[in-house]
Protein backbone atom coordinates (compact mmCIF):
# COMPACT_ATOMS: atom_id res chain seq x y z
CA UNK A 1 0.00 0.00 0.00
CA UNK A 2 1.22 3.48 -0.87
CA UNK A 3 -0.17 6.92 -0.11
CA UNK A 4 -0.03 9.44 -2.95
CA UNK A 5 -0.51 13.03 -1.78
CA UNK A 6 -0.77 15.42 -4.70
CA UNK A 7 -1.39 19.08 -5.41
CA UNK A 8 -2.24 20.96 -8.59
CA UNK A 9 -1.85 24.51 -9.81
CA UNK A 10 -4.00 25.85 -12.63
CA UNK A 11 -4.77 28.93 -14.68
CA UNK A 12 -7.05 31.38 -12.91
CA UNK A 13 -10.28 31.58 -14.90
CA UNK A 14 -12.80 34.38 -15.13
CA UNK A 15 -15.40 33.09 -17.59
CA UNK A 16 -18.22 30.97 -16.23
CA UNK A 17 -17.99 27.36 -17.33
CA UNK A 18 -14.37 27.65 -18.47
CA UNK A 19 -12.14 24.74 -17.44
CA UNK A 20 -9.26 25.90 -15.20
CA UNK A 21 -6.34 24.32 -17.04
CA UNK A 22 -3.72 22.56 -14.95
CA UNK A 23 -0.20 23.98 -15.33
CA UNK A 24 1.65 22.13 -12.56
CA UNK A 25 1.40 18.74 -10.84
CA UNK A 26 3.31 17.96 -7.65
CA UNK A 27 3.11 14.85 -5.48
CA UNK A 28 4.73 12.90 -2.68
CA UNK A 29 4.53 9.12 -2.32
CA UNK A 30 4.70 7.43 1.09
CA UNK A 31 5.09 3.72 1.77
CA UNK A 32 3.05 1.72 4.29
CA UNK A 33 5.40 2.86 7.06
CA UNK A 34 4.91 6.52 6.03
CA UNK A 35 8.44 6.85 4.72
CA UNK A 36 8.76 9.08 1.67
CA UNK A 37 9.63 6.93 -1.34
CA UNK A 38 9.33 9.45 -4.15
CA UNK A 39 8.41 12.91 -5.40
CA UNK A 40 6.86 14.00 -8.66
CA UNK A 41 6.99 17.52 -10.09
CA UNK A 42 6.14 18.70 -13.59
CA UNK A 43 4.85 21.75 -15.37
CA UNK A 44 2.02 21.25 -17.87
CA UNK A 45 1.45 23.10 -21.12
CA UNK A 46 -2.17 24.34 -21.22
CA UNK A 47 -4.28 23.63 -24.27
CA UNK A 48 -6.32 26.82 -24.53
CA UNK A 49 -4.71 29.34 -22.20
CA UNK A 50 -1.74 30.21 -24.41
CA UNK A 51 -0.77 33.12 -22.19
CA UNK A 52 -0.80 32.93 -18.39
CA UNK A 53 -2.71 35.85 -16.92
CA UNK A 54 -1.15 38.12 -14.31
CA UNK A 55 -3.20 36.65 -11.46
CA UNK A 56 -1.92 33.14 -12.21
CA UNK A 57 1.71 34.27 -12.41
CA UNK A 58 1.38 36.27 -9.19
CA UNK A 59 -0.13 33.39 -7.20
CA UNK A 60 1.89 30.45 -8.53
CA UNK A 61 5.16 32.14 -9.55
CA UNK A 62 4.93 29.99 -12.70
CA UNK A 63 6.19 31.87 -15.75
CA UNK A 64 4.88 31.51 -19.31
CA UNK A 65 8.24 30.08 -20.41
CA UNK A 66 7.92 27.34 -17.75
CA UNK A 67 4.85 25.87 -19.39
CA UNK A 68 5.52 26.79 -23.01
CA UNK A 69 8.13 24.05 -23.42
CA UNK A 70 6.35 21.50 -21.22
CA UNK A 71 4.27 18.53 -22.36
CA UNK A 72 0.49 18.65 -22.46
CA UNK A 73 -1.73 17.35 -19.69
CA UNK A 74 -2.40 13.91 -21.18
CA UNK A 75 1.32 13.11 -21.50
CA UNK A 76 2.24 14.47 -18.06
CA UNK A 77 -0.63 12.57 -16.42
CA UNK A 78 0.48 9.34 -18.10
CA UNK A 79 3.95 9.85 -16.60
CA UNK A 80 2.36 10.57 -13.22
CA UNK A 81 0.45 7.28 -13.29
CA UNK A 82 3.63 5.44 -14.26
CA UNK A 83 5.36 7.09 -11.31
CA UNK A 84 2.61 5.89 -8.94
CA UNK A 85 3.24 2.32 -10.05
CA UNK A 86 1.18 -0.85 -9.82
CA UNK A 87 0.93 -1.14 -6.03
CA UNK A 88 -2.45 -0.41 -4.42
CA UNK A 89 -2.74 3.23 -3.34
CA UNK A 90 -4.75 5.92 -1.62
CA UNK A 91 -4.99 9.34 -3.29
CA UNK A 92 -5.12 12.41 -1.05
CA UNK A 93 -5.41 16.15 -1.56
CA UNK A 94 -5.97 19.17 0.64
CA UNK A 95 -9.57 20.07 -0.18
CA UNK A 96 -11.91 18.91 -2.97
CA UNK A 97 -11.01 21.57 -5.54
CA UNK A 98 -7.98 19.68 -6.86
CA UNK A 99 -9.89 16.49 -7.65
CA UNK A 100 -12.71 18.46 -9.32
CA UNK A 101 -10.21 20.39 -11.44
CA UNK A 102 -8.38 17.18 -12.27
CA UNK A 103 -11.54 15.44 -13.50
CA UNK A 104 -12.47 18.48 -15.61
CA UNK A 105 -9.04 18.40 -17.26
CA UNK A 106 -9.26 14.64 -17.82
CA UNK A 107 -12.58 15.16 -19.55
CA UNK A 108 -11.24 17.97 -21.74
CA UNK A 109 -8.22 15.87 -22.79
CA UNK A 110 -10.19 12.61 -23.00
CA UNK A 111 -7.97 10.91 -20.44
CA UNK A 112 -9.33 7.53 -19.18
CA UNK A 113 -10.24 7.33 -15.50
CA UNK A 114 -9.22 3.78 -14.62
CA UNK A 115 -6.88 5.23 -11.97
CA UNK A 116 -9.72 6.94 -10.06
CA UNK A 117 -10.21 5.14 -6.74
CA UNK A 118 -9.53 5.36 -3.01
CA UNK A 119 -9.58 9.17 -2.97
CA UNK A 120 -9.71 11.02 0.38
CA UNK A 121 -9.92 14.71 1.22
CA UNK A 122 -7.44 15.39 4.03
CA UNK A 123 -8.85 18.87 4.63
CA UNK A 124 -12.24 17.34 5.45
CA UNK A 125 -10.61 14.83 7.81
CA UNK A 126 -8.72 17.64 9.54
CA UNK A 127 -11.98 19.53 10.00
CA UNK A 128 -13.68 16.45 11.44
CA UNK A 129 -10.89 15.81 13.92
CA UNK A 130 -10.69 19.47 14.96
CA UNK A 131 -14.51 19.76 15.04
CA UNK A 132 -14.46 22.71 12.66
CA UNK A 133 -17.41 23.92 10.62
CA UNK A 134 -15.42 25.92 8.07
CA UNK A 135 -12.66 24.80 5.74
CA UNK A 136 -9.10 25.40 6.91
CA UNK A 137 -6.29 26.54 4.65
CA UNK A 138 -3.15 24.45 4.34
CA UNK A 139 -0.91 27.00 6.07
CA UNK A 140 -3.40 27.42 8.92
CA UNK A 141 -3.52 23.67 9.45
CA UNK A 142 0.27 23.47 9.61
CA UNK A 143 0.29 26.21 12.22
CA UNK A 144 -2.45 24.52 14.25
CA UNK A 145 -0.42 21.30 14.32
CA UNK A 146 2.83 23.18 15.03
CA UNK A 147 4.42 21.96 11.81
CA UNK A 148 7.00 24.05 9.97
CA UNK A 149 6.02 24.89 6.37
CA UNK A 150 8.26 23.49 3.65
CA UNK A 151 9.15 25.54 0.58
CA UNK A 152 6.78 28.00 -1.07
CA UNK A 153 3.00 28.10 -0.86
CA UNK A 154 1.33 27.50 -4.25
CA UNK A 155 4.27 25.44 -5.43
CA UNK A 156 2.54 22.16 -6.29
CA UNK A 157 5.27 19.87 -4.99
CA UNK A 158 5.84 21.96 -1.83
CA UNK A 159 2.12 22.04 -1.07
CA UNK A 160 2.07 18.26 -1.54
CA UNK A 161 5.00 17.92 0.88
CA UNK A 162 3.22 20.07 3.44
CA UNK A 163 0.02 18.08 3.03
CA UNK A 164 2.10 14.94 3.60
CA UNK A 165 3.36 16.45 6.86
CA UNK A 166 -0.22 16.84 8.04
CA UNK A 167 -1.12 13.35 6.84
CA UNK A 168 1.68 11.77 8.86
CA UNK A 169 0.84 13.87 11.92
CA UNK A 170 -2.81 12.76 11.89
CA UNK A 171 -2.38 9.27 10.46
CA UNK A 172 -3.39 7.29 13.56
CA UNK A 173 -6.64 9.25 13.83
CA UNK A 174 -7.63 9.29 10.17
CA UNK A 175 -10.61 7.37 8.80
CA UNK A 176 -9.49 6.66 5.26
CA UNK A 177 -12.17 5.22 3.01
CA UNK A 178 -11.91 3.01 -0.04
CA UNK A 179 -14.10 4.14 -2.91
CA UNK A 180 -14.53 3.39 -6.57
CA UNK A 181 -14.63 5.12 -9.90
CA UNK A 182 -18.42 5.41 -10.12
CA UNK A 183 -18.94 6.91 -6.67
CA UNK A 184 -16.18 9.47 -7.12
CA UNK A 185 -17.46 10.54 -10.51
CA UNK A 186 -20.89 11.10 -9.02
CA UNK A 187 -19.42 13.21 -6.22
CA UNK A 188 -16.79 15.23 -8.06
CA UNK A 189 -17.22 15.11 -11.85
CA UNK A 190 -18.11 18.44 -13.51
CA UNK A 191 -21.85 18.78 -13.91
CA UNK A 192 -23.33 19.10 -17.36
CA UNK A 193 -25.40 22.29 -17.76
CA UNK A 194 -29.05 21.55 -18.30
CA UNK A 195 -30.30 22.57 -21.71
CA UNK A 196 -33.83 23.82 -22.14
CA UNK A 197 -35.99 21.35 -24.01
CA UNK A 198 -36.80 22.31 -27.57
CA UNK A 199 -39.99 20.26 -27.60
CA UNK A 200 -43.15 21.54 -26.06
CA UNK A 201 -45.12 19.37 -23.72
CA UNK A 202 -48.40 17.91 -24.95
CA UNK A 203 -50.31 20.24 -22.64
CA UNK A 204 -48.40 23.29 -23.92
CA UNK A 205 -48.99 22.31 -27.54
CA UNK A 206 -52.69 21.81 -26.83
CA UNK A 207 -52.97 25.21 -25.17
CA UNK A 208 -51.11 26.89 -28.02
CA UNK A 209 -53.32 25.14 -30.56
CA UNK A 210 -56.51 26.31 -28.86
CA UNK A 211 -55.14 29.85 -28.62
CA UNK A 212 -54.26 29.90 -32.33
CA UNK A 213 -57.72 28.56 -33.17
CA UNK A 214 -59.38 31.36 -31.16
CA UNK A 215 -57.20 33.96 -32.89
CA UNK A 216 -58.10 32.52 -36.29
CA UNK A 217 -61.83 32.60 -35.51
CA UNK A 218 -61.60 36.12 -34.16
CA UNK A 219 -59.97 37.26 -37.38
CA UNK A 220 -62.64 35.81 -39.67
CA UNK A 221 -65.11 38.17 -41.32
CA UNK A 222 -68.79 37.41 -40.75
Amino acid sequence: MTYVIFDLEWVATFAKGQVPEIISIGAVKLDRDLNECGQFASFVRPKRARMLNKRTVRMTKIRPEDVRTSEDFAKVWKKFLQWIGDEEYFLLTWGPTDIRTLLANCKMHRVPLAWLRNYNDLQAEFGRLQELKNQTGLMEALEALQLKPIGAHHSAVDDARNTAQIFKSLYNKLQLVRNNHAGLLKAFAPKQPRRPSRTLSTQSRTRRGKHEERVERAGRKP
